[in-house]
């Protein structure tokens, strides 16, 4: 899973065809269980792109897409938001919430 680390590459990869962003934080128990899980959905996932964004690091992405607590995930097409979701998920739940989108 790739790491947005820069605000050009953020808006760059949203504008790809369908592209999963999990918010996360380093410090966050739920968020590292979520990004493992995300892990462990990878073959399931392999239609979207998946990124991982540091809160802490990326703070004016975090502000503008109103991220208040992690995990939060947002699925982009072709830069815009066609799902939101925030806390931990089970792997059943993930999956289950991505293939209605």
């Amino acid at each position: 899973m790739q790491e947005i680390r820069k605000i050009n590459d953020f808006y760059e990869m949203i504008e790809h065809d369908k592209v999963l962003v999990i918010f996360y934080a380093d410090w966050s128990g739920p968020a590292n269980i979520l990004l493992q899980v995300t892990e462990d959905l990878k073959e399931e996932l392999k239609s979207y792109e998946v990124v991982k964004v540091n809160t802490d690091k990326l703070m004016q992405i975090t502000r503008k897409y109103h991220i208040t607590s992690v995990p939060a995930l947002k699925v982009f097409k072709n830069g815009k938001i066609t799902l939101e979701s925030s806390g931990v998920k089970t792997r059943e739940e993930l999956a289950k919430l991505l293939a209605e989108n």
